[in-house]
């Protein structure tokens, strides 16, 4: 019940009119569109929320990315070999693939906040015992450029963050980071080109003192980990001590993941 109050209150805080009457009534399924499902539950019914997948062990200890079959140490994949990370760690709640994949881009791209409540309960699942306990000093989310926030409505990252945030009984940094350059959409691109798209996109507030600070970047989707890369770069360069990444999704798996 505390977590359907905290979102309630991020729904409410919207104009009504942002919000189809759908999203009210009647209580259906917006996925299979047969069973019955509650605002409570983000108007998904229990049968297609067994599609959910959550990310298990084996994991890459630096950007969390699962692998099939039995690892039975801790490892380093790699990408992450390769590439030098500014973040610390990276994690996500949830694979996104089938059912996580759709609800997430119709959420995004749609305006279906009507799951909005399901896919916060998905990430706060995982997310909120695994941070609990770490003494951290803040929590911030990737930004959108200005332009995308207009076309859009809203940043669903901005969402994320405000009820980890809440959870955790922590400040919500929302006014540390910027994103100053337009760019394009990460998933049209491969993976040599997401981290030339993004660099140089995000730059942290003139007056912002991050020194020693130790602080959650929360995004939506993690794919290739450009786009929480170059957050915690701008936010590294503040002085920020240590970055842990969290996403709700975690994307570009391999087929055997699927």
């Amino acid at each position: 019940m505390i977590w359907y109050r905290l979102i309630m209150t991020i729904l409410l805080s919207h104009n009504m009119r942002d919000f189809p009457l759908a999203t009210f009534y009647p209580d259906i399924c917006q996925v299979c569109r047969r069973m019955s499902a509650t605002p409570e539950e983000g108007f998904l019914c229990a049968q297609c929320r067994k599609g959910i997948r959550f990310v298990e062990s084996p994991i890459c200890k630096k950007c969390g990315e699962p692998f099939p079959g039995d690892v039975p140490m801790p490892f380093t994949c790699g990408n992450c070999v390769q590439q030098q990370y500014s973040f610390d760690t990276a994690r996500s709640s949830t694979l996104s693939v089938s059912l996580m994949r759709d609800v997430v881009h119709q959420y995004k791209f749609m305006s279906a906040t009507w799951f909005e409540p399901f896919l916060m309960r998905a990430f706060l699942q995982s997310a909120v015992p695994a941070l609990w306990s770490g003494g951290w000093d803040g929590v911030v989310s990737t930004p959108l450029h200005p332009v995308k926030f207009r076309e859009r409505g809203f940043n669903q990252s901005d969402r994320l963050a405000l009820c980890l945030a809440g959870q955790l009984r922590i400040p919500l940094m929302n006014n540390v980071l910027a994103r100053v350059k337009f760019t394009q959409p990460q998933s049209a691109l491969p993976r040599a080109g997401r981290l030339v798209n993004v660099r140089g996109a995000f730059q942290t507030s003139r007056d912002v003192c991050l020194s020693g600070k130790k602080l959650i970047m929360v995004d939506d989707v993690m794919t290739t980990g450009a786009t929480v890369n170059a957050c915690a770069g701008a936010l590294k360069k503040a002085g920020a001590l240590k970055i842990a990444v969290w996403t709700l999704a975690r994307g570009g798996l391999s087929a055997d993941l699927a």
